[in-house]
This record gives C-alpha cells, structure tokens and sequence, in this order.
C-alpha cells in the first residue's frame, strides 16, 4: 500500500498571450501519485483551469509510472482495445521515444494529476526503417507524400486525454500549442478513433492508410498557414 502526503501549495503563475497577461493563482494539491508543480521559468498555459506545461525527456521519464496509467484509460477503451501484451510493452516504448533527438513535448494537468500528454521529436532526414510500424508506414506513403514525412517536419509520436476529461478541447490545444512554430507535422491514429475528427476539422489531411499489427491507421499530414 502506498502511503499518501498531502502538502499545499499556493502557485501564481503569469501566463502571456498575443493580446494580454493573464496572471492565475492556483492552488495546488500534490500527492505520492501526483506531477510535481513546474519550476518557475518553465513555460506554461492554463486552458479551462487545465495547467499545460512543456516538458522534456528527463522530466517527462520523471512521470512515466504516471503517463504509463495515462496511456492505459485511453488506450483500453474502443476502437483500440489494446492487448494485455502491448499495455504492458508502453514502459520500453517511452524509453525508446525519451532518447530520440530534440524529443519535446506537454503535459496537461488538473489539481497536479496527469490528464493528457503529447509529445515527439523532429524528423530525420529519411524516413525510419527498420521496426513493424516504420516499415508498414514506408511501405504505404507515394514518394510525394515520403517528402513529407522528413525533416522539417514534426513527428507527433503521442497525443493522449484521459477519457473523463475529453471533448473539453484539452486535445485541441495541446495539439495546436505543439505543432506552433513547426512548418509541417504529421501522426497515425486509429481512423475510428475520437482524435480522427479533430484532426480533419483541424485542417489536418489524410494521406495513407496501413495495418499496424491487429490496427487500422491512418496517416495525417499538416502544414503551417502560410
């Protein structure tokens, strides 16, 4: 049994936008299986009460028992459905992901619990090869669109909203904060899934589909407004 401390602490935090300073005070509740509250100079949004903070690899590994609950409420749920074997594979998969280069990302939090992540890395200047889901991607995208899966594009590895807090925008901005600043991004996704239609409403285009192991996927392309 794991035995739960509770402090309080007062944050005061100066989020700034194109138009304006918005200061909010929050109070926060930390606990054993809470994320720790950013440092002050980290940079940081607050969308709907909802703290949005960027994060790295060293602080996001910090939080992967965290992220690994996380990925498990979204990725048991229909249409993934994910087995027993790949739930359990996500621990060596984040690993995998915190060491690629440039890796970036941010963590969306509500009263210090962890209720939503995205986070990748730049693209290379080829594309990947060598694992199931590379190989299946490579195989499945024309020339045309392989030029735009590379550098310099941003790969969106995870985008993940726990299911009680979803259809709050949460996804939205985290998606729109990430990609801000990239010329061009591109993520897999289920074709079923929730995420599916925010990315078309989001001007986002679907370009290729493929099988992942027993998963349905589709690739989705953006391009920053010129």
């Amino acid at each position: 049994m794991t035995t739960t401390v509770v402090t309080t602490t007062t944050v005061t935090t100066t989020v700034t936008t194109m138009a304006a300073t918005v200061v909010t005070t929050a109070r926060a509740t930390t606990r054993a299986a809470t994320v720790d509250q950013p440092p002050a100079l980290a940079w940081l949004f607050v969308h709907r009460g909802i703290i949005m903070r960027r994060t790295d690899a060293i602080q996001l590994g910090r939080h992967a028992t965290q992220l690994e609950s996380l990925y498990r409420r979204c990725f048991t749920e229909p249409p993934w459905r994910e087995s027993a074997e790949r739930l359990a594979g996500f621990p060596d998969r984040l690993t995998a992901h915190l060491g690629r280069g440039g890796f970036d990302g941010l963590l969306a939090v509500d009263d210090g619990y962890l209720v939503g992540a995205i986070y990748g890395w730049p693209a290379g200047p080829e594309l990947a090869s060598g694992s199931r889901f590379d190989d299946a991607l490579a195989a499945a995208v024309t020339p045309a669109v392989a030029g735009r899966l590379v550098g310099p594009a941003l790969i969106v590895a995870e985008l993940m909203v726990d299911p009680a807090h979803q259809r709050r925008g949460i996804g939205r901005s985290l998606l729109t904060r990430f990609v801000t600043g990239w010329p061009s991004a591109w993520l897999c996704t289920h074709p079923e899934a929730p995420a599916a239609g925010m990315y078309r409403r989001g001007g986002w285009r679907e370009e290729a589909t493929f099988a992942m192991e027993e998963y349905p996927m589709v690739l989705f392309t953006w391009q920053a407004p010129v």
